[in-house]
């Protein structure tokens, strides 16, 4: 037996949360998701977007973007150097983070990482993750109805462990860019963290 920790959590520098406000009637639901300018710019077919050099996105360079997630789909790690994410989570949704900007300011550090994230013995790599990422270093959050924004630097996956599909919208200020989408293991800090906690 032991006492509930009812301590705060640790907050990740830049990374904020939101409560979105839902407004029910008997007709169902309303929520603003955010506010924008140069509006008709999102008229625009995204490839037609891409090719002129006049329009370069909602708020100069903003995607939107809708994922479905289905029962059980874990979607992580993914890391941005420059992009900075925001989530619109309305279903709930399991989500890890991981502060790993301290790595990528040492080359010997993040190699270690990079190499120690490959391992395929998951206790030697929980291990090693403990070495290199503190515990202050990392966000395990629950978010249902909430804004999630999340900087450049810090890994961060989804998890769906529901029977039914999740659905979210998210924002980036930057378009799509293949030299900026960095993946690793599911199974970083282990597989604990993805399921539903009992007691």
């Amino acid at each position: 037996m032991e006492l509930q920790d009812y301590s705060p959590k640790p907050i990740i520098e830049g990374v904020k949360i939101i409560d979105l406000k839902v407004h029910k009637d008997d007709g169902g639901s309303f929520c603003e998701l955010g506010r924008f300018e140069a509006f008709e710019n999102i008229l625009l077919d995204c490839e037609e977007l891409t090719k002129d050099p006049l329009h370069k996105g909602i708020g100069d360079k903003l995607q939107a973007n809708y994922s479905v997630l289905h029962p059980g789909t874990i979607k992580a790690f993914h890391l941005h150097k420059n992009q900075t994410d925001q989530f619109c989570i309305m279903d709930k949704m399991i989500i890890n983070l991981i502060d790993i900007r301290h790595l990528l300011k040492d080359d010997k550090l993040l190699n270690r990482f990079l190499e120690a994230s490959q391992f395929r013995d998951s206790l030697v790599k929980t291990n090693e993750m403990g070495h290199l990422i503190p515990k202050e270093k990392r966000m395990r959050l629950v978010l249902e109805n909430q804004k999630l924004i999340i900087p450049p630097g810090v890994l961060h996956g989804i998890c769906n462990p529901y029977n039914q599909d999740h659905r979210m919208i998210y924002f980036v200020n930057r378009w799509f860019n293949p030299q900026d989408e960095w993946r690793l293991p599911w199974d970083l800090i282990g597989e604990e963290v993805w399921r539903i906690q009992k007691g």
